[in-house]
Parts: structure tokens; C-alpha cells; sequence
């Protein structure tokens, strides 16, 4: 049975919908937009070479509001998700809607008693979820008070949460990219058994393994990348270091999106760092490169890209439960997994790191070798098991 598709955005590289289109079931794939391929020269970001522009619905207008009119997603989410089901209605398709872009779909799917399979790719861990670890944040950490108000479950209107809430219940079958966001749906209600994990790949001819470990006594040159908020956890990054007895250490930050200036400043006093922004591709590989290991230390992650990229890289990953780390870390060599909120345990990693440096060869190249069984092709497949087993309930 033909499926369609939907998200706002370049969710995932497309792989969801060229997955399907693989198979011969895409419909549609209905999205803000999605760059005609006589221009994707030009703008290439918008684009898959795997998913021809033919496959897909654009409603540009959407784009364009969203764009230089107004930044309620909501106003977006729900055009699309509405488009969504008028096609699938039409095609006699089933829909496999990405989170955000699902409950209008879903709820006239329902009301109409629409025979078609609900599937949903639940992008982030439970947003109710979300907003019980960052309302407990507060209380740990003030001093991000800014940073944490200003993530997305803590500052949208009860109509969103709740709209975020309902869609994984009214869906017959739900695919996450990790086991905390499985956990997350669980907490919040989903039966385990309608929760599927498929974690992302990674392209490792994009992030070749580095070659050279140096084990001397220089100092341990640590990375972090990500956005500079306690969402990633960086206070106890900082608060880790500041209390690291060992202090031969060298600490690059490399900043992505949003970052919390009152929360660097108040750790400038006592921890030595260097921020960088706007890294190339290329600089970004020459960063992992020159590095020792990466610390990932987050609150909250439905996936968390960089740490396959860094394990790719051939770096060693510090971080914790909430993020996909237990789901890569295959044998137990590619690095640390530790508990959120836990300094000591950054500590406690870091100083077997420094203590025996032998450990960054090893584990960097049980890292980087892991992580070449996590392609994309290999999260297609899953895709399309996934479809095959679901697409008639």
C-alpha cells in the first residue's frame, strides 16, 4: 500500500521518505519545501539525490510565513499535516508522518474511520517528558535559567504540548532513534511493544577515522560540540573540570545554534576554554581529529548526531543515559556512559583517560569501528522492515 510522508524542514537527510521511495510505496511526501532538482545546485540543503522533487508536495507559502512572518510552528505544522491527510484520503495511501506534523492527520484519520495505518517517526524523546527534566533543572541548575525557559517544552503554549502528547497515542505504530525516547513514550503512557528503535546512521567517508594517537604527556585535549546550553548539560561539564584535580587538560568548545552567555560566564572564572563557531565541514574533521575524546554530558537527547560522528571520527564519546550512547556503544570500549547530572563520573572517565593514556587508541578505534556499522543504509532497512511489518494495522 503507497504511504505518504511529512515533516517541515530537512528532517534526518529525507531518509525516511527515500526509504519508502526505495521500496516503490512513496506517494507523496508533503513538507514546507523541498528544492526542485534543476536547482538543487543552488540550494542543495533542501534536497536528497535519492528522492526526486516529483515525490514530493512543497507548500512554499508555509515556508515563506514561517520564514519572514511569523515563528509560531504551529501555524506551519498544522497546514502540513492537514495537506497530509487530504492526500492520503485521495491515494487510499497510509501515512508515516514525522512528530510535530502528525495530529491533525491523525485526529481526521481517526474521526473519519479512515482504514489507513497511522505511523509516526517520534523525532525527540515525549515533550511532557522534556519539560519534567528541565522543570527539575531549574531547581540544580539556576544560573541557566535563561537557556532552560527558553527551550522549546518549557516556552510553547498547553496546545502544543498537548498536541505533541496526543499524536504518539493516536499512532499504531511509533519508530524512535533511540532507547531513551522509547523510555520517554513509555513513561508517558505507550505500550513498549508499539515503540520500535532504529538508531541513525552515520556517512563515514564524511568522518574518516583519525590516524594518529599521541600518548605523551601532553595535555588531554577534550572536545565538546553541540549547542551552548544546559540542555546539553555543560554546567557539569564545567563544574567537572573546575573541580578535576588533575588539571592537565585542555578544553575546546565548539558551538552550534544557541548558546547561554550568562552560563559561560560565570565558569570563565575557574575553567580554562576556547569557543569556536561556525566550523566548515572540514575544520570540523580537523577539530575531532585533534582532539583526545569528546564529552556529551546531556540532559536530554533524542538521538545526538555528534556522538556517532565524533565515534566515526575515531575519538572515544563521554555521555549519558539520555542520549544514544547505549544504543552505539556495542562493545562496551567506545567510551563512558554516565549518569546525568554527574560531575564526578565525567571526573572519574577522564582521569582513566588520563591515567592510562593507552586507552584513547583503543577505544577511539573501537569507536571508529562501530560506527561503521551504522549507515544509513543500514536505518533504511530499518525503515523498511519496519513498513513491511506495520503498513496493514
Amino acid at each position: 500500500m503507497k504511504v505518504v510522508t511529512c515533516h517541515a524542514g530537512a528532517r534526518d537527510g529525507y531518509n525516511l521518505s527515500v526509504a519508502l521511495h526505495q521500496m516503490g510505496v512513496l506517494e507523496k511526501l508533503v513538507t514546507d519545501f523541498y528544492t526542485p532538482s534543476l536547482i538543487r545546485q543552488w540550494l542543495p540543503q533542501r534536497h536528497n539525490v535519492n528522492l526526486p522533487s516529483s515525490k514530493t508536495i512543497s507548500l512554499w507559502s508555509t515556508y515563506i510565513i514561517q520564514k519572514y512572518f511569523t515563528k509560531d510552528f504551529l501555524f506551519t505544522d498544522k497546514i502540513l499535516s492537514n495537506k497530509a491527510f487530504n492526500v492520503a484520503r485521495k491515494t487510499r495511501s497510509n501515512l508515516f508522518l514525522t512528530s510535530y506534523t502528525a495530529f491533525e492527520a491523525f485526529e481526521r484519520a481517526i474521526k473519519e474511520e479512515e482504514t489507513l495505518s497511522r505511523l509516526l517517526f517520534q523525532i525527540h524523546p515525549h515533550p511532557l517528558t522534556v519539560k519534567r527534566i528541565l522543570t527539575d533543572e531549574l531547581k540544580y541548575s539556576p544560573e541557566a535559567e535563561f537557556s532552560i525557559n527558553a527551550e522549546h517544552e518549557m516556552a510553547v503554549k498547553t496546545e502544543m504540548l498537548s498536541r505533541l502528547d496526543k499524536e504518539s497515542h493516536m499512532a499504531t505504530n511509533i519508530v524512535v532513534a533511540s532507547q531513551f525516547t522509547k523510555d520517554s513514550l513509555i513513561e508517558n503512557g505507550i505500550r513498549s511493544e508499539k515503540v520500535l528503535v532504529i538508531p541513525y546512521g552515520v556517512n563515514t567517508n564524511n568522518f574518516p577515522a583519525k590516524l594518529d594517537y599521541d600518548q605523551n604527556t601532553r595535555p588531554l585535549k577534550i572536545l565538546f560540540v553541540g549547542q551552548m546550553v544546559q540542555r546539553k548539560g555543560l554546567s557539569y561539564l564545567f563544574q567537572a573540570l573546575k573541580s578535576f584535580e588533575n588539571k592537565n587538560f585542555e578544553l575546546t568548545i565548539v558551538g552550534r545554534g544557541r548558546f547561554d552567555e550568562k552560563l559561560l560566564d560565570k565558569y570563565r572564572p575557574f575553567v580554562e576554554f576556547n569557543v569556536v563557531k561556525s566550523l566548515s565541514h572540514q575544520a570540523l574533521i580537523d577539530c575531532f581529529h585533534n582532539h583526545d575524546v569528546m564529552v556529551l554530558p546531556s540532559l536530554i537527547e533524542g538521538f545526538g548526531h555528534v556522538i556517532l560522528e565524533a565515534m566515526s571520527s575515531g575519538l572515544p564519546v563521554i555521555c549519558t543515559t539520555n542520549t544514544a550512547g547505549p544504543d552505539l556503544f556495542l562493545s562496551d570500549n567506545e567510551g563512558f556512559i554516565i549518569p546525568i547530572r554527574d560531575s564526578d563520573a565525567i571526573v572519574a572517565s577522564l582521569d582513566q583517560l588520563l591515567t592510562d593514556k593507552s586507552k584513547l587508541k583503543s577505544m577511539g578505534r573501537s569507536a571508529a569501528a562501530t560506527a561503521r556499522i551504522f549507515t544509513w543504509e543500514r536505518h533504511i532497512k530499518g525503515i523498511q522492515d519496519f513498513y513491511l511489518n506495520n503498513s496493514n494495522q
